[in-house]
């Protein structure tokens, strides 16, 4: 269209013109909210609860675990069950017996005169007069007598009961006052209760480590075969990540063996087993330090574990050292808790010490300063294995394909 045509059209002169482009002056627009708002930078902290959370959620919504932990807890309240009902028949057989049997020989007794016990009146026992507190200690070191009433310290106090490394129940309880009883040979736990005392803390220890740390290690191959880990990690650093799995296996670990020890403290207190749980209150606790320590330790390494491979096929290969050292403390305890000398050094080995330390407290070998001293060493060697299975996972956890070789993990570089 000419110019004369677009002056002389209807629409006028600017008809058919293509129109100025004007600049207009965008203001930036504000960030969204809501679902859709751009989540802010997560500290250490932070990510590491989060992913620790996320670990433990998927591990209670489990019931193969819940099955496992119920039924643990309840063999655990059926053992003392157990045990109190067989004392009981026991006891009740040896009433029996005693009723029935009216020729028992009666329980030699010595008796210093002074004592102020009369010879007669105390059924089942046999009374044997001395002269001298010397001789009675001679007649019950050698024994011919089953122990030795004496005349009180004091004039003030009451009698005295000496015995070898026990007394006659009868005797006491045929005494008009409650004696002051003194033990020429304390009794301390025979080697069957030692046996005993390192079966339970080693298979525990196993249990539970080679358990919630094969499931660190498993999770971890999941979320890398699966690339989930990629986009975790878009948000959370590597060392949190690593962080959060060792705190969610620890807290589950921790929790589980803490609820057994409960288990088994609320059955002996259930059955009046006061003189074994005095004795065991103490080194249980001690144990449950020594064991979230190590855990600690393992969790760190199954995680490194589970990083350095993709796909579940090739984690037992990976996790089979790993695996032996959980196992050392129950083979070599249980195997060695005899030698004193064997026991002495491997409490003090951050691998065997979790174990071995708390069957010596218990048999009265160590004081508080060694179990110090030891989960200090435990302590130590967990430090640096976290550091070294930090540096495997972050080498190791996007590296898809073959097994990543311990050695290429640990100094870097693209695998291939």
């Amino acid at each position: 269209m000419s110019v004369a045509e677009r002056e002389q059209h209807p629409r006028g002169r600017g008809f058919g013109r293509r129109p100025r482009r004007r600049h207009r002056v965008y203001s930036p627009r504000p960030l969204p909210s809501g679902p859709f708002a751009e989540p802010p930078a997560l500290g250490f902290v932070a990510a590491t609860w989060l992913v620790a959370k996320r670990d433990m959620i998927a591990t209670l919504r489990s019931k193969g675990f819940i099955i496992s932990a119920v039924t643990m807890l309840v063999a655990v309240l059926v053992a003392f069950v157990v045990v109190a009902a067989t004392n009981g028949s026991f006891s009740a057989l040896g009433r029996i017996g005693g009723d029935i049997e009216d020729d028992v020989e009666a329980t030699p007794v010595a008796v210093v005169a002074g004592a102020g016990v009369m010879g007669e009146g105390i059924e089942g026992i046999a009374l044997i007069e001395v002269s001298s507190e010397d001789e009675a200690e001679a007649l019950v070191r050698s024994g011919e007598v089953e122990a030795a009433v004496l005349a009180p310290a004091d004039p003030g106090r009451s009698v005295r009961v000496m015995g070898d490394d026990d007394v006659p129940t009868d005797l006491v309880d045929a005494l008009t006052v409650t004696p002051e009883v003194t033990l020429l040979n304390p009794p301390r736990l025979e080697e069957m209760a030692r046996y005993w005392l390192s079966l339970v803390f080693g298979v525990l220890y196993l249990m539970m480590g080679a358990t919630f740390g094969q499931m660190i290690a498993q999770n971890t191959v999941i979320e890398k075969q699966t690339r989930i880990v990629e986009i975790l990690l878009a948000v959370v650093p590597a060392r949190a990540m690593l962080a959060g799995k060792i705190l969610g296996g620890s807290i589950l670990a921790v929790g589980e063996t803490v609820l057994l020890v409960a288990a088994s403290y609320a059955g002996m207190v259930a059955n009046h087993m006061t003189a074994l749980l005095g004795l065991l209150t103490v080194p249980m606790w001690w144990y449950v330090a020594f064991f979230l320590v190590g855990f600690v330790m393992y969790a760190a390494m199954f995680t490194a574990a589970g990083a350095m491979v993709t796909r579940t096929e090739d984690l037992a290969s990976a996790s089979t050292p790993i695996l032996l050292l959980v196992m050392a403390p129950y083979i070599l305890v249980l195997a060695l808790n005899g030698s004193p000398t064997a026991m002495a050094v491997m409490s003090f080995v951050p691998f065997t010490s979790p174990v071995a330390m708390p069957v010596r407290l218990v048999m009265g070998d160590a004081g508080v300063w060694q179990a110090v001293a030891a989960l200090a060493l435990l302590a130590a060697m967990t430090v640096l294995l976290v550091i070294a299975s930090a540096k495997i996972y972050m080498n190791s956890v996007l590296q898809m394909g073959s097994r990543v070789r311990l050695g290429q993990a640990l100094r870097g570089g693209t695998h291939t």
